[in-house]
């Protein structure tokens, strides 16, 4: 929940509103392309943006089985948010961890026979499960192929632990390409293949990020993983299949002031923008402090004022952007500004602002400050609040 500011008793003026309802409809929309029988929220970096434990309660609520965070250290917020769900940390536990996994009931990523130990020793007296990543040709992180059996026969000395599931990530499922996808998920069931001759059967396989779940249902096994799609995005406009997802995150603020350029005027840091003409322009308390990329300055990117895209002028500073106004020239202070979102029939999404910056929705959207209060609505028409 959104604290005010001690000193105004009420909210700075740029916030986001989080739609759970949306999140809610997303998940219900993944899950009923999905044949897998479990759904797995990933709410790492703070669900994208939007609040982690606001977006998971809202997953659950749309059908999620499970909820995926980076690190033991995002998934603690939730366990004391009263979230039961079962948890699955993907970084790969690390020394010093293990009562941590134990007490709180997150069921970590192991590749090391040393911390491995720890956990069990943490986990004396109950049984907790763990998974094992696969690294199938990405190499970043994971066991290689070779080395799962080893690592899960040594694991069967350790009684206070369970082999509960076996995953890996694939690198190229946004891509628009086949093979890479194919290749990696064969190799995990090679892998897995290997492990049930020997005796070893885990319940969960798991392998299907957002495109995967649409583009490549025969790689859905046990358990799929929901990142961004979740939130209201196709993964890349290269993915193939589309279901109906609706954008949960708004980013609104206001102009705080409104003043007239005389010919010549330069905005800014740098001086980088002078005026042609006689022209408004307003402030807008928004910028690189609160997540906006320095690169959309200058015209490279915009806000919507009014129904319609207003240009930045200038640089974009730590805490503020100026904006063109000349084609509204009674603009007010106090007026509504938006930038990502709705504004009347204009709509900017995280996509448009990522092409303008030159990157990828994933980006815009979880380099949104906590300076930036999120404000939780369940439903469109709450949207709109400022």
């Amino acid at each position: 929940m959104a604290e005010t500011d001690e000193a105004t008793d009420r909210l700075p003026p740029t916030r986001a509103f989080v739609n759970a309802r949306a999140i809610e409809s997303n998940t219900r929309a993944l899950r009923s392309v999905s044949q897998a029988a479990n759904l797995m929220a990933v709410v790492k970096a703070d669900a994208y943006g939007h609040g982690a434990v606001a977006a998971a309660l809202a997953a659950l609520q749309g059908g999620a089985t499970w909820i995926g965070t980076y690190s033991i250290e995002e998934a603690l917020p939730l366990r004391r948010s009263g979230i039961t769900a079962p948890i699955l940390a993907f970084r790969p536990a690390l020394p010093g961890e293990g009562e941590l996994f134990a007490r709180h009931r997150v069921v970590p990523t192991i590749t090391s026979r040393d911390v491995a130990q720890e956990l069990n020793r943490a986990a004396a007296g109950t049984r907790l499960a763990y998974h094992i990543k696969v690294d199938t040709g990405m190499h970043r992180s994971g066991v290689a192929p070779s080395e799962v059996f080893p690592l899960v026969e040594t694991l069967g000395g350790c009684p206070n632990l369970v082999f509960q599931g076996l995953y890996t990530h694939f690198s190229s499922a946004d891509e628009g390409t086949v093979e890479p996808t194919k290749s990696q998920f064969r190799t995990l069931m090679d892998v897995l293949s290997t492990l049930r001759s020997a005796g070893f059967d885990p319940e969960l396989v798991h392998a299907a990020n957002s495109a995967a779940i649409l583009d490549f249902p025969e790689t859905h096994g046990s358990m799929v993983r929901a990142g961004i799609a979740l939130y209201g995005y196709h993964p890349s406009d290269r993915v193939r299949h589309r279901v109906g997802l609706v954008p949960a995150l708004r980013v609104a603020s206001r102009l705080i002031r409104t003043h007239w350029l005389r010919p010549g005027d330069p905005v800014g840091y740098g001086a980088e923008f002078h005026s042609p003409d006689r022209r408004l322009i307003g402030l807008v308390p928004i910028g690189y402090g609160h997540g906006m990329p320095r690169s959309l300055g200058n015209g490279a990117g915009s806000l919507l004022f009014r129904g319609h895209p207003v240009p930045i002028i200038g640089r974009v500073s730590m805490d503020q952007v100026t904006v063109d106004l000349a084609a509204t020239p009674d603009a007010r202070a106090g007026e509504d500004v938006v930038w990502i979102g709705t504004l009347g029939n204009a709509e900017q999404t995280a996509e448009d602002v990522a092409a303008a910056a030159g990157t990828i929705s994933y980006e815009i959207l979880t380099r949104i400050s906590a300076r930036v209060p999120r404000i939780v609505v369940h439903g469109p028409n709450e949207m709109n609040g400022v």
